[in-house]
């Protein structure tokens, strides 16, 4: 049936990005690394599900999940700011926004990866079988056939992407190449202008007549399918309901335990990466000291749900201390005590070190510029987000922002009292 099959796969953009950095009155322009455009494909008719564009230098199971999240979220129109005159051909885009129905009557029941992508975690692919309902399989080395609906999208997609100046080309003997990046910087092509062209190519494809589909469209395709679906009803069961009320989905798992003593007085909470999390609900639970959880990691890694063995939530916890001041994810905390453990970075319990953090690299960042002008600085893509405070990629400052409480910061001394006059109002 339609969309039974999806091939995933991911490969680097064949262009170089640029970033606008603003830090002490002046103004440079700083290459990316190249990027990553992840790509859910279904296999009949073939149409892209959904796709991500992942700044980082390697793509890892958050990009993978990151995909998915798109694909139960509806999609719609996107506004171009940087390049006005982009456009949508007519009946282009995606089906899980331009289809009615088509995320209640979806039902993906295998997904074929590339054998490399066999390093993901188990945790994650497991996570995801039992959200989703799917089987998970690796293909055979040297084996690309299996997964040909992918492949072929990303063969139509390079042909585009590289009529760019800042193209790499399809190799090393590419004659269209010369210096991508200086010509990225040169021509300023930016993160936002990529990711805008990368949005139109991608929806452009679903609205582009296939030969094998009879003249049309992948859109058209799909359409058709779901109308009788729609109207019908269709054997094979849909989402849950409440599925798109738990994404986005996380970015990674691991194990954690609850810690605490009651003999002490020290509440329970949670510790991972060098900081601890609590909230209203774990501050008061004592029976679950010591009990083993699941962590689901968000890309604010100021907040991570939490689950019981078996499964079930328990509920979000927030980040305590200096960490909750900024935006940031989890390599970036993991890069900040590294620096601070080698005395690169100091700062004290009240100073907020991303702030820190943020003027180091902006530093790192000009003298690179001056030294350098046209060379890329390698490992910059993976604290691009922190840098520009977990908004969408545009001009990066150094002016510190506002400090921003967490979502739900628990006031510890209050619950405490109240919890005493509560329990003494019913011994009355």
């Amino acid at each position: 049936m339609p969309c039974d099959i999806a091939c995933y796969d991911e490969q680097q953009l064949p262009a170089i990005g640029t970033v606008t950095i603003e830090h002490e009155g002046h103004r440079f322009v700083l290459p990316m690394e190249r990027m990553s455009l992840c790509l859910l494909v279904s296999q009949h008719p073939k149409c892209i599900l959904a796709y991500h564009l992942s700044h980082r230098s390697r793509v890892s199971s958050a990009d993978f999940l990151e995909t998915f999240n798109n694909l139960l979220t509806p999609w719609s129109p996107r506004e171009f700011k940087s390049l006005p005159d982009l456009a949508y051909k007519e009946g282009s885009g995606l089906p899980n926004g331009l289809i009615p129905g088509f995320l209640e009557g979806l039902r993906i029941a295998l997904i074929r990866l590339d054998n490399d992508l066999t390093h993901y975690a188990d945790a994650i692919l497991v996570y995801l079988r039992e959200l989703l309902g799917a089987a998970i399989e690796f293909g055979k080395v040297g084996r690309w056939l299996t997964r040909y609906a992918v492949e072929q999208v990303f063969a139509a997609l390079q042909k585009e992407i590289s009529r760019l100046p800042s193209t790499t080309g399809s190799g090393p003997a590419d004659r269209h190449v010369h210096d991508p990046v200086g010509n990225a910087v040169k021509w300023n092509v930016s993160f936002e202008e990529l990711s805008e062209l990368v949005e139109v190519i991608v929806a452009n494809f679903n609205g582009a007549p296939r030969r094998e589909l009879y003249g049309a469209t992948p859109i058209e395709a799909l359409r058709r399918e779901w109308a009788g679906r729609h109207a019908e009803g269709s054997a094979i069961p849909g989402y849950l309901p409440t599925l798109a009320e738990h994404i986005p989905l996380p970015v990674g798992i691991c194990k954690v335990t609850i810690r605490g003593s009651e003999k002490k007085g020290v509440p329970p909470y949670i510790e991972l990466d060098h900081a601890k999390y609590t909230s209203d609900l774990l501050h008061c639970a004592w029976h679950l000291i010591g009990t083993p959880m699941i962590a689901l990691l968000q890309r604010d890694h100021r907040l991570i749900q939490i689950r019981y063995r078996n499964g079930s939530s328990f509920g979000p916890v927030n980040v305590t201390g200096h960490w909750s001041h900024s935006f940031h994810d989890r390599p970036t905390r993991q890069e900040i005590v590294r620096l601070h453990k080698q005395r690169t970075i100091q700062y004290a319990g009240s100073d907020d070190p991303i702030e820190v953090f943020k003027a180091h690299k902006m530093e790192q960042m000009r003298a690179h510029a001056n030294r350098n002008p046209g060379k890329v600085v390698r490992g910059s893509n993976k604290v691009l987000s922190t840098l520009s405070g977990g908004t969408p990629i545009g001009p990066i400052s150094s002016a510190p922002a506002a400090p921003v409480a967490p979502a739900h910061a628990p006031d510890t001394t209050d619950l405490w009292t109240s919890t005493r006059l509560a329990a003494q109002e019913s011994l009355k």
